[in-house]
């Protein structure tokens, strides 16, 4: 049966302060204790803080998407895909929220190197960042589409708990040095993960949504129609445009790296 549409009782985006201050505290202690702990993680104590805080999300969001997209998605899942209201999907958004909030401010309050690999080339990650938490806030605001949100704000993140140490291994080459075999390892997990997970299967679920936005305003012939504006279902779907195509560039990067690699060319360890 489908879930009655209702607003969480502390309005809006408010709960995500609470995810927000804790993983800002999780990055804290980590800093403090990467700072004074005199081994190669002193040299970029933000680095080593923001690996430790973004396993935790990475790996809370990814249990939350798959339960609820997975595990429990008949019984989960409002019958409106657009307009129905899903507590697990307000719940993994929320959390998304405080997380991104996060992640923004450590970009912006961090310099020099560590500024660079928390921000990526040309600040891609925090454009991503910022998309992310833009769709956020007008899923959670509007309560629109909390269906696809138990997807798209959890189940993708599976791939980035193995990417989680990737970077921690780029940061620091002598960890590299020291356990090349693991390095190795969360290389080819991320790899065997991202591809299925975020250039696959995130654009069916893409396709699925943007079919079902077309019916929600009244392009294609369907059942259940939406009241929200044009301009906010055209927003959205723009929105998962830009994450989608963010997945196809990065997973580009991976398929080159996979055929240096099978070519025996050792430039597919500085991807």
């Amino acid at each position: 049966t489908p879930q009655t549409k209702t607003r969480n009782p502390m309005g809006s985006l408010l709960p995500a302060v609470y995810p927000f201050a804790a993983f800002t505290a999780i990055h804290f202690l980590g800093y403090l204790r990467a700072a004074i702990s005199g081994s190669v993680h002193a040299r970029l104590p933000h680095v080593t803080a923001h690996f430790l805080t973004t396993l935790i999300g990475f790996s809370l969001l990814a249990a939350l998407g798959v339960h609820a997209w997975v595990i429990n998605h008949d019984t989960a899942g409002p019958i409106d895909h657009l307009s129905g209201y899903s507590q697990s999907g307000e719940w993994v958004s929320l959390l998304m929220a405080g997380f991104q909030m996060y992640e923004i401010a450590a970009c912006l309050l961090t310099r020099g190197e560590e500024h660079r690999r928390l921000c990526g080339p040309n600040n891609i990650m925090l454009v991503h960042h910022c998309t992310v938490l833009l769709l956020v806030c007008l899923v959670v605001g509007k309560q629109y589409m909390l269906y696809y949100a138990r997807f798209y704000f959890g189940v993708p993140e599976i791939s980035s708990v193995p990417l989680a140490f990737m970077d921690l291994f780029k940061a620091y080459p002598e960890l590299k040095q020291k356990y090349p075999a693991s390095s190795e390892a969360v290389r080819n997990a991320f790899a065997a993960l991202f591809l299925p997970v975020r250039t696959i299967w995130f654009t069916l679920v893409t396709l699925d949504f943007w079919r079902d936005s077309a019916v929600g305003i009244g392009w294609l012939d369907g059942e259940h129609k939406t009241t929200e504006s044009k301009a906010l279902v055209l927003t959205i779907c723009i929105g998962q445009l830009v994450l989608l195509c963010m997945q196809f560039f990065w997973g580009s990067i991976i398929i080159r790296a996979v055929v240096q690699k099978m070519k025996g060319d050792e430039a597919h360890k500085d991807a």
